[in-house]
């Protein structure tokens, strides 16, 4: 019998534990087996913005030392043009670790696209090009996705918040 105020400490989680747990189970419900599963683990855990994420090349991962080179960002006009700018600040040109918790999937999506080129888009539209937000949203069914987990309303943007609150406790830069 349990005793009234008391919990089991193994089974409690904090909510530093229970963030991670609802981001990568965000990160396995994506359909696309992979692709659109590495871009939400490259948000959630290295904070990325989308536009950045949209316009990482292979060669901006080096999947042995485990970190992504941010140096450039696609932006969409009002017109629905997308544009290829720097990032919105110098801070915003960086090298970011990834994680161990997803660095292993990361490696493999590299290993799935070995003949592409260096300079080949790392996510792409389904017609080759880059990927617009609009069609990963429709693509992933985003909002439902984002329901299934506890967390309606979410939105792509809000994946970095964790991440750049751990890069801040543990006293490291999170180049915003």
């Amino acid at each position: 019998m349990r005793r009234a105020g008391l919990r089991r400490q193994s089974a409690a989680l904090t909510p530093g534990q229970r963030r991670r747990r609802r981001r990568l189970d965000l990160a396995n419900r994506m359909p696309d087996a992979v692709r659109f599963r590495v871009m939400v683990l490259m948000a959630a855990f290295a904070s990325l913005r989308w536009g950045e994420l949209s316009a990482l090349r292979r060669c901006d991962v080096d999947p042995v030392v485990g970190t992504v080179s941010v140096r450039r960002q696609y932006v969409q006009l009002d017109t629905g043009q997308l544009i290829l700018t720097p990032p919105k600040s110098a801070a915003g040109i960086r090298t970011v670790a990834l994680p161990p918790a997803v660095l292993g999937t990361v490696r493999e999506y590299l290993e799935a696209g070995a003949g592409q080129p260096p300079d080949a888009l790392l996510f792409t539209g389904s017609r080759g090009g880059a990927l617009r937000r609009s069609n990963f949203r429709r693509a992933v069914g985003w909002s439902a996705v984002v329901s299934a987990i506890g967390a309606p309303g979410l939105h792509f943007h809000d994946l970095r918040i964790p991440a750049i609150r751990s890069r801040l406790l543990a006293g490291r830069a999170c180049g915003t």
